[in-house]
């Protein structure tokens, strides 16, 4: 028996350490992907190889993939662009996307991140295709912002690929949706590089048009100056008014675009810029000038991306995407080889177990039947205890410490309603169903509102705070009011944000418009948000 015992003990010891060998090993995995939403800089690869080993043999699909994940992205941050796009591909491969918990949000992320490393390195073909698979997985995740996202950057690959049509299609359809989801301050992005193509390829109305939308809905731009960090709009603004032949107006942003030169490659668009129109013009002597200029900044910018490279690295991208095919396969056969040893253990300890307990079982047999007798007899005793616990004179005293007890509940609530009488409305909202539940959709982004759910959430506010939408205005109605109950209940701004699908940008100048129309006051979004705190 004492053999029998250590042997249990010893299998039991091996399932616990296994089991927290396994959790320690989620711990770092969680651990770096905090560094990488963090935007650390990760460059030793030794972990995150340690843990795509560890799960390949060990971990779920979505596990495998979030480890390989973390491997891609340390070698982005190292500049390794082949190793990455490598294990981007593997993450993707290894993740079952017919199962009902694949994580397709991720998914899409990592299609999304693919999709930069190749058009970085001017791969425009395979951008789309990755793009196209980001659009597909972030629509099974509900992710609308991300979907949406997909479409607008497919621009810049058609863009690149001599596509402008198809780069303004994009562009279009993007700045749409962003504005049907309610993502205004996304599809105000949008309107720069429709002024660019528009520019370019000759449709110089719609350009005035994208130019004034940008200008008049961001406040980065002031008296002809924009803010430190939009200097590239200069150069948009300069193509422009050469399009139009206002030459003075082109040549002052160009100029412009030259002070405010970050780079060699600033320098080279603005003297291109006044080369042109300097050209058109007939100026010769400043047509030299800024011709020598621009063939100078080309030279710089020539040196520093050398072509050679990036045919080097797509010939690397096709060699290691063989060698990745040969090493796939090698790892297929020892992990059903691994599978294959650790299945005939866990047989031979099974029918060790089961021949245990046959012995077992047999010893026991005649302690089993005295232990019957003795719970019989405790059995019995049990049911007398409990005649004479509902005697008459016991369940007398018990009703009158109950009621005792209800009296002073009473007490103590009438109490605290004294003590505390603005608390006790928080705490009412606290305990509905309403509220409950949307703390519950918090931690579940995943999990659609529905308009039930909004619903409820207005009809338990007009119960407990009648004032509420008095106060308010009945004007404010739909997603400004679900913005103004969300504040009242103390949600925080990225949980609103969260809830009601919008940025937070968009929801800070929401706050701020809704201060002026509630409260006929101009200021900060926070000073909205505790007057409306204040609502009893």
């Amino acid at each position: 028996m004492q053999l029998i015992n250590r042997l249990l003990i010893i299998i039991f010891c091996m399932a616990v350490w296994a089991c927290n060998d396994h959790q320690q090993m989620l711990s770092q995995l969680e651990e770096l992907e905090r560094q990488n939403l963090a935007d650390s800089l990760m460059t030793n690869d030794s972990l995150a190889l340690s843990l795509c080993e560890y799960f390949d043999s060990h971990g779920t699909p979505n596990e495998r993939m979030r480890a390989h994940y973390m491997l891609a992205r340390t070698y982005t941050d190292r500049g390794e662009a082949p190793q990455a796009l490598e294990e981007f591909h593997t993450a993707i491969s290894v993740v079952d996307t017919t199962a009902a918990d694949c994580d397709y949000r991720r998914l899409a992320r990592i299609h999304s991140q693919a999709a930069g490393l190749f058009f970085d390195n001017s791969l425009y073909n395979e951008t789309l295709d990755e793009l196209d698979l980001q659009y597909k997985y972030a629509r099974k995740a509900n992710d609308t912002l991300t979907w949406i996202f997909a479409i607008y950057s497919k621009s810049d690959a058609f863009y690149m690929l001599g596509q402008k049509d198809s780069a303004i299609a994009t562009l279009q359809q993007a700045e749409l949706l962003y504005r049907r989801y309610g993502f205004k301050s996304n599809a105000i992005d949008c309107a720069p590089m429709l002024f660019y193509i528009m520019t370019e390829i000759g449709r110089l109305d719609e350009a005035r048009h994208y130019m004034d939308l940008y200008e008049t809905q961001l406040n980065h731009f002031k008296d002809g100056e924009t803010e430190e960090g939009f200097e590239w709009y200069y150069h948009y603004k300069g193509q422009y008014y050469a399009a139009v032949h206002q030459n003075k107006l082109a040549e002052l942003y160009y100029r412009k675009e030259l002070l405010n030169a970050q780079s060699a490659n600033d320098k080279e668009g603005a003297y291109k810029g006044l080369y042109l129109l300097f050209k058109q013009q007939g100026i010769t002597d400043s047509v030299a000038k800024y011709a020598d200029l621009c063939y100078q900044a080309s030279e710089v910018n020539y040196r520093t991306k050398p072509l050679e490279e990036l045919r080097r690295l797509n010939a690397l991208y096709n060699y290691s995407h063989n060698q990745k095919i040969a090493q796939d396969k090698a790892r297929d056969a020892a992990r059903n080889l691994n599978r294959f040893i650790i299945c005939f253990v866990a047989l031979i300890i099974v029918c060790f177990i089961i021949v245990i307990y046959i012995i077992k079982v047999k010893e026991n047999k005649r302690k089993t039947h005295i232990e019957y007798l003795h719970q019989l007899e405790l059995l019995e005793q049990a049911k007398y205890d409990l005649i004479k616990m509902n005697e008459k004179k016991f369940s007398l005293l018990l009703e009158q410490k109950e009621a005792e007890i209800h009296r002073r509940q009473s007490v103590i609530s009438e109490l605290q309603q004294a003590l505390h009488p603005n608390a006790t409305i928080e705490v009412r909202l606290s305990k509905t169903d309403a509220y409950i539940r949307f703390c519950h959709l918090i931690k579940r982004p995943n999990e659609k509102i529905s308009n039930e759910d909004w619903k409820s959430l207005e009809v338990m506010m007009d119960k407990h705070l009648p004032n509420f939408r008095k106060t308010i205005s009945p004007d404010i109605v739909g997603t400004d009011y679900h913005i103004c109950i969300l504040i009242r209940l103390h949600f925080s701004p990225s949980e609103i944000a969260n809830l009601i699908e919008i940025t937070l940008q968009n929801l800070y100048s929401r706050r701020k418009q809704l201060l002026k129309k509630v409260f006929n006051i101009t200021g900060k979004a926070e000073e909205f948000d505790r007057k409306i705190q204040e609502i009893k």
